[in-house]
């Protein structure tokens, strides 16, 4: 649990430093692109968190 959150806060920073940076410029197709690609790293880190979670090696341990 503590990894998870651990890695949660890890992502919130890099989302958050992501649209500071992205705002300085002023660009909309980037900003938009930031927002994207923060949300298909969550969704795709998320998998496969849980899919470790779940797998036989983690939890037999």
């Amino acid at each position: 649990m503590v990894l998870f959150k651990l890695w949660y806060l890890v992502m919130m920073l890099y989302a958050i430093l992501a649209m500071i940076f992205s705002l300085r410029t002023w660009n909309p197709v980037g900003i938009l692109g930031i927002f994207t690609g923060t949300f298909i790293t969550h969704i795709v880190y998320g998998i496969w968190f849980i899919a470790g979670l779940f797998s036989k090696e983690i939890r037999d341990r």
